[in-house]
């Protein structure tokens, strides 16, 4: 099985988390992640500088 490509998490409740990212041309980019303890979830989106390798925490939803 191939793995997709990797990111790390910035900021928020999951800071430093890395996860499998599915390719962003099949999905788009980013994450509403499940925060243990919390109702809400996590919104993930890439950073701002065009690193695909990082996801910056933009607050909660839900």
């Amino acid at each position: 099985m191939v793995e997709g490509p990797r990111v790390v998490l910035w900021g928020g409740p999951l800071d430093g988390m890395e996860v499998e990212a599915a390719e962003p041309e099949e999905h788009g980019a980013g994450a509403y992640m499940i925060v243990p303890g919390e109702v809400s979830r996590a919104v993930y989106e890439p950073a701002d500088d065009d690193d695909p390798g990082v996801w910056v925490y933009r607050g909660l939803m839900g």
